[in-house]
């Protein structure tokens, strides 16, 4: 599945991954051990953040910064000189990734896979666990298992809260997206989900309408609910936008 990336998905990837590559960086350069909660967390919030950019080369060298984090704090690893040097170099190389990345071409990737494998050397082989599997990664070209369940999730708690800068970047992002795929056409009535919470694979794959119609949903009950989107729902709205966007004319 081959889409363009829009350009706002592109401006929120540049806010969010200079907020996180701040933190890493101050966390490498540690020469003691760095706070592991923080540094994990940091890395992995980059990583979602280039996938949903469609940005494998740079969520490759992020995974892994986050890999040897966790097995720096599972004694698995040591945090050498020689360590700490390749996870700088490799958030260096993120840094001018990031300032530059609507401008990346094919020489930049191979330079990003060369980082990446460089990192990935130091890291250790962690036993699998269950995780949530975002929709784009089950139909990567077309191939993979077409089956698809609603994720449920406890209702979180309601708190009003002022809405930060990334949170402001990601509404537009989200507000722009689905009013360009809208366009001028009347909304059709959105079909109720099976009891059994199974989502046809017809529905998402050729009712690109009722693909947009749930991200409004989503986007609406996020709004009256006066807060940012979780983590899943974003995936969940990134995921049916391009849903909405192969609809045929």
């Amino acid at each position: 599945m081959s889409m363009k990336t829009p350009e706002r998905l592109f401006d929120y990837f540049t806010l969010e991954a200079n907020e996180q590559l701040s933190i890493l960086e101050e966390e490498a350069s540690r020469d003691t051990l760095p706070d592991v909660g923080r540094f994990i967390t940091a890395a992995r919030r980059l990583t979602e953040s280039a996938q949903m950019a469609r940005l494998t080369s740079l969520a490759e060298i992020a995974s892994g910064i986050e890999k040897i984090a966790r097995n720096v704090i599972r004694n698995n690893v040591p945090w050498t000189s020689e360590l700490r040097a390749a996870v700088r170099g490799g958030l260096a190389e993120l840094r001018v990734s990031v300032a530059r990345v609507k401008e990346l071409d094919e020489g930049d990737y191979i330079r990003l896979r060369g980082h990446s494998r460089e990192v990935m050397t130091f890291t250790r082989e962690e036993v699998p666990t269950a995780a949530l599997i975002p929709i784009s990664a089950l139909f990567f070209d077309d191939a993979g298992p077409h089956i698809v369940r609603l994720a449920h999730s406890e209702p979180a708690r309601l708190e009003k809260a002022p809405t930060s800068a990334r949170g402001r970047a990601l509404k537009d992002l989200l507000d722009a997206s689905i009013a360009r795929l809208g366009g001028g056409v009347d909304r059709k009535q959105v079909e109720a989900v099976p009891g059994d919470g199974i989502v046809p694979v017809e529905q998402l794959l050729f009712r690109g309408r009722a693909a947009l119609d749930r991200a409004r949903e989503i986007g609406s009950r996020a709004r009256i609910q006066e807060r940012v989107p979780s983590e899943h729902e974003l995936r969940e709205l990134f995921d049916l936008i391009d849903l909405a966007a192969t609809e045929s004319p």
